[in-house]
């Protein structure tokens, strides 16, 4: 836990006004103060409501939020969180369309928390062979290791200054996980490359990322 800890906020780098696809979830970390009374409100654009208590004796509660629980036509969800019968804090999700070529990004902030965020594109996505000969002898002959791994590359939206910030943490997390259509990976992250827009103020980041290796000896 590398990061500053505040009463009554979320422990996120992310803003509170943040972006989601249909289908995904999110998680929010919210520090209280220990044995607080907590409650979670959650309304929709289509007038859907939820509410949930949390209570933690170590005044860390954690708010798991999944938009597969709402109406495929809502626009968006507002998250209230009151302490103690007061409000402490407001977010809201704008809700996106979910593209094939989109990938859900997960990584370890500071403080040991999950962050989360949609890369809509995928900008291409292949399998690299390393074969390298390990020994030579004449009773087995040759051995040879091939170790295989795959890669994909991933473009970003147009983002902000401080948008482009909180992504660049991804790169130093100690674990990252990619969100792909047959299931959750742990990823490692390769590179990142920022492009500036025309205007000179927003980017979009690419980022490679290296999964499922695997090594077989022959």
């Amino acid at each position: 836990n590398r990061g500053a800890v505040e009463i009554n906020d979320i422990y996120s780098e992310q803003a509170a006004e943040r972006t989601i696809g249909y289908g995904e979830c999110d998680d929010v970390c919210f520090v209280s103060l220990p044995d607080a009374i907590i409650v979670a409100k959650v309304t929709s654009s289509t007038g859907q409501q939820g509410s949930i208590e949390l209570r933690s004796k170590t005044g860390i509660s954690q708010l798991h939020i999944s938009t597969a629980e709402f109406s495929r036509g809502a626009e968006w969800l507002k998250v209230e969180l009151f302490v103690d019968d007061n409000l402490e804090l407001s977010m809201r999700y704008t809700i996106v369309p979910r593209y094939g070529g989109a990938v859900r990004v997960v990584w370890l902030s500071d403080g040991g928390m999950p962050e989360r965020f949609t890369l809509p594109a995928t900008l291409s996505k292949s399998r690299v062979v390393e074969r390298k000969s390990l020994f030579t002898n004449k009773i087995k002959g040759e051995m040879v290791s091939c170790k295989s791994v795959n890669r994909i590359v991933l473009r970003s939206q147009l983002l902000t200054e401080s948008e482009a910030d909180f992504l660049s943490t991804i790169l130093c997390s100690p674990r990252v996980w990619l969100e792909l259509a047959d299931g959750v990976v742990e990823a490692k992250p390769l590179e990142t490359e920022m492009v500036t827009s025309s205007f000179g103020r927003l980017v979009s980041a690419e980022f490679t990322f290296e999964y499922g290796g695997k090594e077989v000896l022959l």
